[in-house]
Formats: structure tokens, C-alpha cells, sequence
């Protein structure tokens, strides 16, 4: 802030600030733009007596309260300075909210009503902007699972593209078609358990009256007694969460009765294994150093079905549980997973 400025100045500038970031979160910046940029002029043009003369201060305030109310403001002033601050100074950093979080601890009417807002899940990240870079209609979100499942076709397109065809000679190829299959393996289970995550958020946000504390913190991943985080394993997850979100005794799907999972939890999990947890040892059981030399595209292609698949019958299981899956979208017959994925 210039020195030079009276402490009303400051404070009024401020203010707008606050009625900018408001509007920016709300992706409706560019309404008032003209608006806050005269005000910013107007007061650092105008003396302090002015300034009252012309109820500037008042009129600033009134902007605001109109705001809050028509975006359901569940957060203060202070707080939303502080957030337009650290806009300011870090104008790249990538910011995003859940949408629960959003409806529930921020602005319950985000936007003012938004035709398709009610459609979105909990879990649905929306990219906060505080300089008015975004406007409707559009609306920027993405789902962790869907962005796993596009790392997860990009792997695999291009591990198809690196493949040596038997011809040697060419070590980095070689080694990048390697870094691409291991890539494909580890993003295969990371795409489905961001989808279980998410399905388990979602779930545990809607029906926190029915779940015990126990399924809570399944759900959640997380240690109510001692107050910490305790991770669930990829297995885990499977069997319960949908055993939870549909109150069965039993598990939805399992290696007898889902060919996919079956791949996925035994030799699907020795390769990931191998990549996460890769040991020289000698160990009949576990043999990693096979596990590791033996991938090759036909392995990958195999899990990356698999992981689809299992997204598709759990989903499916699920019923109104479930998400929209309109992005899921499965190999061409030419082995690659076609452009309109990425779009």
C-alpha cells in the first residue's frame, strides 16, 4: 500500500477489494469491473472530506451487504481480504474448492444460482478466481478421478507409440516406452481409487446421520480417537465403501465374481507392487525384480481394461450412489484411447 495514502483511503480500497473478490469467487467479476475501478479512482483522487461528503464509504459498504446476501456470504470480510491478498501475490498459484465445501463454508448460493450447479457432486473441484479472469456461463471444475483417468490413457497412447517393435539401438525409446508402462500400471489404481474416494466423500457428506463413527472414519480415512489421518488400503476400499453406501453385509463385487477385479488385485497388484515397493531381494513368493522386467504393453493394456471396468460395475452397483461416468470413455480399435477423452 502507497505511504502516502490517508487511513481512509486504505480502508476504503480495502473494501473494495473485499466487493471484488466476492464478485470474482463468484465468477461474476466482470459485472461490476467498471464499477470498482471507478470507485479505486474516485478514492484515491478524492480528499478524506470528500470522501465523506459523497457517502463513498456507505456506498461501498452497501455493495457489499448486497453481495453477501445474493451470494449467501458465510464468511467475513477479513477473511475474504485475505484471500484476495494472497491472489495478488501469487496470481499463478492454482487454487480450487470443493463444491460441499463451497455451499457449506463459503456462499450457499454460489453465483447467484447456476443453471447445472446441483448437478455437480461434492466432490467436483471448482477453480476459485479473485481478478474476474473467470465468467459465466462457464464454469471451471475437474474431478480428481477424471484427471487420473486422462493421465491414464495419455500413459497408455504413448507407451503403444514408444514400443520398439523388436528393433534395438534406440536406449532412450527404449526407456521411455518403460517410463510410460510403469506410469500406466501406477495411474490404472490411481484413477480408481480417486473414484472410490470420491463416491466415499460424497456418500459420508450426505448421509452423516446414518453412518457410525466407525464408518465414518473409514469413509474418511481417519482416526477420530486420536485425531490424525489413517490410510485405508486400495483393497480395503474396494470391498467396503460400496459394502457402506449400499448397507450390504457383504462385498459388491469380488475376484470371483468381476474378471476385472480379479486382475487388479493379484497380477495387476504384482506389477504395481514391483514399481511401489521394489525390492532386489530374493524372494519366491514376491519375486519383484520379475515382476518389473516382465511388463510390457500387452500387461498394461490388460490393467488399464481392468481399471475401467471396475469403475464401470461398482458405478453401476451403486445406482444413484454412483457419479456420472460420461467421461469414461474405452480403448479404440486401434489399441489407443481416442482424442475426445482430452477434450
Amino acid at each position: 500500500m502507497n505511504v502516502s495514502l490517508t487511513s481512509t483511503q486504505e480502508r476504503l480500497l480495502q473494501k473494495c477489494d473485499v466487493l471484488q473478490a466476492i464478485f470474482a469467487f463468484n465468477y461474476r467479476y466482470g459485472e461490476i469491473r467498471d464499477k470498482v475501478d471507478g470507485l479505486r479512482q474516485q478514492i484515491l483522487q478524492l480528499s478524506t472530506q470528500q470522501l465523506d461528503t459523497l457517502g463513498t464509504e456507505l456506498l461501498v459498504d452497501n455493495n457489499i451487504a448486497q453481495a453477501c446476501r445474493l451470494f449467501g456470504c458465510q464468511v467475513s470480510p477479513t477473511e475474504i481480504l485475505k484471500w484476495f491478498n494472497v491472489a495478488q501475490r501469487n496470481p499463478a498459484e492454482a487454487r480450487a474448492i470443493s463444491k460441499h465445501d463451497i455451499d457449506t463454508l463459503y456462499f450457499s448460493n454460489f453465483a447467484g444460482g447456476i443453471p447445472g450447479w446441483q448437478t455437480l457432486t461434492p466432490h467436483h473441484l471448482i477453480a476459485m478466481d479473485f481478478t474476474g479472469e473467470y465468467s459465466l456461463p462457464e464454469l471451471r471444475w475437474h474431478l480428481p478421478e477424471a484427471a487420473l483417468y486422462e493421465d491414464l490413457c495419455l500413459a497408455v497412447n504413448l507407451a503403444i507409440e514408444t514400443q520398439s517393435n523388436g528393433m534395438i539401438g534406440d536406449p532412450i525409446r527404449s526407456k521411455t516406452n518403460g517410463l510410460y508402462l510403469r506410469t500406466g500400471v501406477l495411474t490404472a489404481y490411481y484413477f480408481v481409487e480417486a473414484y472410490l474416494n470420491g463416491i466415499a466423500f460424497d456418500y459420508y457428506v450426505a448421509h452423516p446421520k446414518d453412518l457410525s463413527a466407525r464408518q465414518k472414519d473409514l469413509l474418511l480415512e481417519w482416526n477420530s480417537e486420536n485425531g490424525q489421518r489413517q490410510w485405508c488400503s486400495f483393497e480395503k476400499k474396494i470391498r467396503e465403501y460400496p459394502k457402506i453406501i449400499l448397507s450390504k453385509q457383504h462385498p459388491v463385487i469380488t475376484v470371483t465374481s468381476s474378471e476385472n477385479l480379479k486382475i487388479l488385485l493379484e497380477e495387476g497388484k504384482e506389477f504395481r507392487d514391483a514399481i511401489v515397493h521394489h525390492s532386489p531381494r530374493n524372494d519366491p513368493a514376491t519375486d519383484k525384480v520379475m515382476w518389473w522386467t516382465k511388463l510390457r504393453i500387452h500387461h498394461l493394456l490388460k490393467i488399464a481394461d481392468a481399471a475401467i471396468g471396475v469403475v464401470r460395475e461398482l458405478n453401476t452397483a451403486l445406482g444413484p450412489n454412483g457419479t456420472q461416468l460420461t467421461w469414461l470413455i474405452d480403448r479404440g480399435s486401434g489399441g489407443t484411447f481416442p482424442k475426445e477423452v482430452f477434450l
